[in-house]
């Protein structure tokens, strides 16, 4: 009867450290976790699919860990989901967006991005695939406290609407105009 006693004092404080040691685990990984914030909604005169540009941020310092390009259906539900390290994408090339028949169509670059403040942000589109023109347009990714935002002239936009560039007898060849929308409308 002493011994089985003894066991179970035994066995108890060790099921007990091991919880402790769970849930010091649970706890930890919970804090490591990151946010999804989406910062930018893009839809174009082609489809009516919706893009939408999602930061990926580090849960406890709020900077971005990552690009999400999210492509939705009409009906909201998730078509494609793609993860890019911003490091690596706006450096060296740009990011690129979207891609068809071998032709980069949208790029993000930038020259001074930093995953703690942000910076100015070049969206390159192709203008006219026929001759081979491209068109910028220049944005800022900012950090507002623990918040993100994209500005163009100093106003916080959300949405961004793409207009096609069209050819007599070609059709689209490219994109025409950005028209994009204050944040909150």
């Amino acid at each position: 009867m002493l011994r089985r006693l003894l066991q179970r004092m035994w066995v108890e404080p060790t099921m007990l450290f091991s919880m402790l040691a769970l849930l010091t685990t649970l706890f930890l990984a919970e804090n490591a976790l990151s946010k999804e914030v989406a910062i930018l909604e893009m839809t174009n005169d082609e489809d009516s699919e919706i893009a939408q540009l999602v930061l990926d941020l580090d849960d406890t310092t709020k900077d971005i860990q990552n690009f999400i390009k999210i492509t939705l259906k009409k009906d909201r539900s998730v078509k494609a989901r793609v993860s890019y390290d911003p490091y690596k994408s706006l450096e060296a090339g740009g990011l690129v967006l979207e891609k068809r028949k071998g032709r980069v169509i949208i790029a993000l670059k930038s020259d001074n991005y930093s995953n703690h403040n942000g910076g100015d942000i070049v969206l390159d589109t192709l203008y006219d695939g026929v001759k081979d023109k491209r068109k910028s347009y220049q944005y800022q990714l900012g950090r507002l406290g623990d918040g993100w935002e994209v500005q163009t002239d100093g106003v916080a936009i959300y949405k961004m609407h793409m207009k096609s560039k069209k050819r007599f007898l070609i059709g689209t060849v490219g994109i025409k105009d950005i028209i994009t929308a204050p944040k909150g409308e």
